[in-house]
């Protein structure tokens, strides 16, 4: 049986306080039941531009190739300061600075660190959250959110929690 330190498991812990405060944030944001009014993106403030919300990756690139998420299901939900998500192995939070299409900054924070099975799933978790740090321009198109920044380019779907 594998030993966890206590820092570990303290790190975990406020991760996942993070992360049920972020969505506690979201849910209360929005009255319960959303974000307000609801457009062909989905849930949102009711502006076509609004990317508050839950969102889940559909794919990724950076300069090692493709940005994968496995089976896992990795996620990222904008509310400005309480940010955050999952990536395929671990709970994060993160900033936002803003919450609409255009320029936009994210800075991951806090997060767990639970090691994938899959050697695999762990890189491209550190390239998911890397890629995520290195965002400045947001995109709507078609129901899709595109991230952009330094050469790296994730995607997203609206994600229903």
């Amino acid at each position: 049986m594998k030993k966890v330190s206590l820092l570990s498991r303290i790190g975990a812990m406020l991760g996942s306080v993070l992360i049920v405060t972020a969505l506690a944030a979201c849910a209360s944001a929005g009255g319960g039941s959303g974000h307000g009014g609801s457009g062909p993106d989905g849930p949102g403030s009711g502006s076509p531009e609004d990317i508050t919300g839950n969102w889940k990756l559909v794919g990724g690139t950076d300069a090692k190739g493709d940005i994968t998420s496995g089976s896992a299901v990795v996620t990222f939900t904008f509310n400005g300061q309480s940010s955050g998500g999952h990536g395929p192995c671990n709970s994060f939070g993160a900033t936002a600075t803003g919450t609409t299409t255009g320029t936009i900054a994210i800075v991951v924070g806090i997060h767990t660190e639970i090691a994938c099975v899959d050697p695999e799933l762990n890189a491209n978790e550190s390239r998911y959250f890397a890629a995520l740090d290195k965002v400045t321009t947001a995109a709507l198109d078609n129901g899709r959110l595109t991230l952009t920044g330094d050469g790296d380019t994730l995607t997203f779907t609206r994600a229903t929690k």
